[in-house]
């Protein structure tokens, strides 16, 4: 999408937190710069210098090839061109460059940063120190760029880095770029200008208070801070937006950066407008001013969106969040415009009419610190200047030194004399009276007594004491506070009612699960016991609380009483219509009319005078920064008061600018004086005088007891600031025991099944074995009964086969009778086996 001859400058990063744009730094080309100063060393000094300062010569040549590579780190890169930089600083307190004849003619080239086929060669060492800084600042851009936003350190770097990068074009807008354009043989690039350094600077400033707001947001900061963080970023952005569409760098840069701008411009402003609108919806207070402002944010939004969806080149992330932000806005205010059509019914301002958002700047420029660019104590060619020109230009110096201070001196002492003139003339006093008195017949309200209703006419320093009250928000500002704590003490009250209702659940669950399980199972301690001090402190603060809301109350009838009463003098109007004031002569000489006038006059003109003191100031101090006479002390060995009274002879314009000045003011003053003596003729300034006396007394009372309650305010609201954290902490500390009871109570629940699914097992496990024991006992025994069945049967059995099978008692031998040991047994028989009829055959189974 870009031409091929050009390349982004400008990177785009996207975090959690947005688009965001890093500057690339310039390319240089590499030129001999060594050769020819070595040249004029030897041409100019001796050959002997230039080999003496051939290591300077070495180093210097290696710093610029560094710088012109850019192979190192960003923070390595940062440190050689700022070695490079005090480097040139050297070179150029010794070394004229440029193409004058005797000069050292080193044509430095480098290319546009953001149109890089622009390249030019200039022979000036302030073109080459106008690219080292750039780069300088290109180097913090691109570390701010690239650190990760969406962490709180890295927030913390991006802007960091983005507000160095800022310091670095400042120094290059004011310290440097002044020095380069039209010496050396041309003009520099669009980005060496001072009208792009600046919309530079505040680009990385609008970047660094984005990032603050970011982490305000994420901090969940007050939606008042928030408003004044996000206007000054739009601020910022519109600062940035307005360089864009200007010569030079209107046709120099692509539309891409103007629709990113644009679209960062309305994004923030929107922000703004959205948030303050939300806290009047939220405190139902100046609706119309609210949906006035809605409108200019949903405007920019709509406009912002299709110049970014229409702009080939910005990121589709930046369209996006313009139109999610588009949407909502849009939303806020279709609700904003439906409540005030039927509830409040309020009339809708103008935004031109609307009160301006405050913005809060959190963010600075830091420049490089002085030691990072300071090159004395280089010892870089340190034998090419001798010792008799550093003390030349010393002495110089001094003298310089003391010219500006003695004519700055002159001035302050015209400016003392002036002041104490016009305060015995009790001025401009008596002028806002005469003519507060010549307006008595006008309508309140019409601006003339804006003067008087702002403490003008006071004597100092109470006037300065009533500005202040009124650039506070005056009366107004001491009821508006009385809100803020009411709203604060019943948010308290809430937090602490949910941390007790909170400890109370948790305990009786506690106890629920006591009864349900048993003291036996249920060992912990119960809840009641170990929220004592909890509960003791919810009570203290609860007390607290209710007595702060009677100390309210009694601020509360000490401001109304006080609004109404003794402090009503501050407000504008009635302050205007209780100045004294002086009312001329009814009949008066042509002379005496013109006196106001004259007055008025010869006021206006010694305002004028002392206008133009700080602008002589400034004339001497630019003469001075630019007063370098380096060049001409090294060309001279002796007879310095010649050149240093030449050189002096440049701040005699200063010199006589500031006679013409003293002079002018002795003239107003005489003139002032006889205005004054015949306007004093005409009215009557004692009685002003002391009318004028009673009129500060009475505003001194108001101004004290408005401090006195405006203190009693603060006090509240800071009472109330420590409070809330401490009830912030006690509410965190209740959530946390319940949180921790409530995992305990889930742990020993747990706990108790498991003890009880253990005890059921063994129960089981017991009846099952007792079971199997019984059943062991009764088969051992049926298998004993059966064995004593079956040895009962068998011994029947056989008992019967015995009888059967029995022999016949021997012949003689009586049946029962025992045998005659010489009967059967001692005389045996053989078996009659041979006998048909012998033993049967045993018994089947046997």
């Amino acid at each position: 999408r870009r031409s091929h001859r050009t390349r982004a400058a400008a990177m785009e990063h996207l975090s959690a937190n947005g688009v965001m744009l890093g500057i690339l730094p310039k390319k240089g080309e590499d030129v001999d710069l060594v050769g020819p100063i070595r040249s004029y060393i030897e041409n100019t000094f001796s050959p002997e210098e230039a080999t003496s300062s051939e290591e300077d010569l070495t180093r210097l040549g290696l710093l610029r090839s560094e710088i012109v590579v850019d192979q190192q780190t960003h923070e390595q890169r940062r440190e050689t061109l700022l070695a490079y930089y005090r480097a040139l600083c050297v070179v150029e307190s010794r070394f004229p460059i440029s193409k004058q004849s005797g000069h050292i003619d080193v044509a430095f080239s480098w290319a546009d940063a953001f149109k890089t086929n622009k390249r030019v060669s200039i022979a000036n060492v302030h073109f080459e120190k106008a690219a080292v800084v750039f780069n300088l600042g290109a180097s913090w851009s691109q570390l701010g760029l690239a650190a990760d936003r969406a962490t709180p350190d890295g927030i913390k770097t991006a802007a960091h880095a983005f507000q160095q990068a800022a310091g670095a074009f400042t120094m290059l807008r004011d310290d440097v770029l002044g020095k380069v354009s039209g010496v050396g043989g041309g003009d520099a690039t669009v980005d060496l200008t001072e009208e792009c350094a600046g919309m530079l600077v505040s680009l990385h400033l609008a970047q660094a208070q984005e990032c603050f707001y970011d982490k305000a947001a994420t901090d969940g900061k007050s939606a008042g801070i928030l408003v004044k963080l996000a206007q000054q970023t739009h601020l910022f952005y519109e600062e940035v937006k307005t360089a864009l569409a200007s010569p030079p760098l209107s046709e120099h840069f692509e539309k891409s950066w103007s629709a990113h701008v644009a679209a960062k411009d309305a994004m923030f402003h929107a922000e703004a407008l959205s948030r303050a609108a939300k806290m009047a919806e939220e405190d139902a207070v100046d609706i119309g001013s609210a949906v006035a402002r809605l409108l200019v944010a949903s405007t920019e939004l709509h406009a912002a969106h299709r110049l970014a969806k229409n702009t080939g080149g910005i990121s589709v992330h930046c369209v996006g969040a313009v139109a999610t932000l588009r949407d909502a806005v849009d939303e806020q205010l279709r609700r904003a415009q439906r409540d005030n059509e039927c509830v409040y019914m309020e009339r809708v301002p103008a935004y031109e009419d609307v009160a301006p958002l405050g913005a809060a700047a959190v963010v600075k420029a830091v420049r490089p610190s002085a030691e990072a660019v300071d090159a004395s104590a280089e010892d870089m060619f340190a034998a090419i200047v001798p010792e008799s020109g550093f003390k030349a230009l010393s002495k110089y110096t001094e003298k310089v030194d003391a010219l500006i201070r003695e004519e700055n001196d002159v001035l302050a002492l015209a400016s003392d004399e002036a002041r104490i003139a016009l305060r015995e003339m009790e001025l401009p006093e008596l002028l806002i009276a005469a003519e507060a008195g010549a307006r008595a017949e006008s309508p309140p309200g019409c601006g003339q007594d804006a003067a008087a209703g702002s403490g003008k006419g006071l004597p100092s320093p109470l006037d300065e004491e009533v500005a202040s009250i009124q650039g506070a928000g005056g009366l107004a500002a001491l009821r508006g506070g009385l809100p803020r704590l009411a709203d604060i003490n019943e948010a308290c009250t809430q937090q602490i009612g949910a941390a007790e209702s909170m400890l109370d659940a948790e305990a009786t669950e506690d106890e629920a699960c006591r009864g349900a399980y048993g003291p036996a199972a249920w060992t912990r301690p119960p809840s009641a016991s170990l929220t004592v001090n909890l509960k003791e402190k919810l009570t203290s603060f609860r007390n607290n609380l209710g007595q702060a809301a009677r100390s309210d109350d009694s601020l509360r009838r000490r401001i109304d009483d006080g609004v109404d009463g003794v402090c009503g003098v501050l407000d504008p109007v009635n302050l205007a219509a209780a100045t004294p004031k002086l009312t001329a002569p009814m009949l008066a000489t042509l002379e005496e009319s013109d006196a106001l006038p004259s007055l008025r006059g010869a006021l206006e003109d010694l305002e004028a005078v002392g206008g133009e003191r700080a602008g002589i100031e400034e004339m001497m101090r630019r003469i001075k920064d630019e007063d370098n006479i380096m060049s001409k002390v090294m060309a001279k060995t002796e007879n310095y008061d010649d050149l240093f009274k030449t050189e002096l002879a440049k701040y005699d314009r200063a010199r006589e600018a500031i006679a013409t000045n003293v002079s002018s003011q002795a003239d107003i003053l005489s003139r002032l004086r006889g205005t004054h003596a015949r306007f004093t003729q005409m009215y009557d300034v004692n009685a002003w005088r002391a009318a004028t006396d009673a009129h500060a007394s009475s505003v001194r009372v108001a101004v004290a007891h408005y401090h006195e309650l405006s203190s009693g305010l603060e006090q509240g609201l800071t009472f109330y600031s420590g409070f809330t954290e401490a009830v912030n902490r006690v509410a965190g500390e209740c959530e946390g025991f319940v949180e921790n009871r409530r995992r305990e109570k889930a742990q020993l629940e747990g706990a108790v099944a498991r003890r009880a699914e253990q005890a059921a097992a063994v129960a089981h496990h017991q009846a099952a074995a007792a079971a199997a024991q019984q059943s062991a006992a009764a088969d051992q025994a049926a298998a004993q009964r059966a064995m004593a069945e079956a040895q009962a049967s068998a011994a029947t059995a056989h008992m019967a086969n015995m009888s059967m099978s029995a022999p016949a008692p021997p012949p003689g031998v009586a049946v029962g009778a025992p045998p005659s040991p010489h009967g059967y047994y001692s005389q045996p028989q053989s078996p009659a086996y041979g006998v048909p009829h012998g033993y049967p055959p045993a018994p089947h189974g046997y």
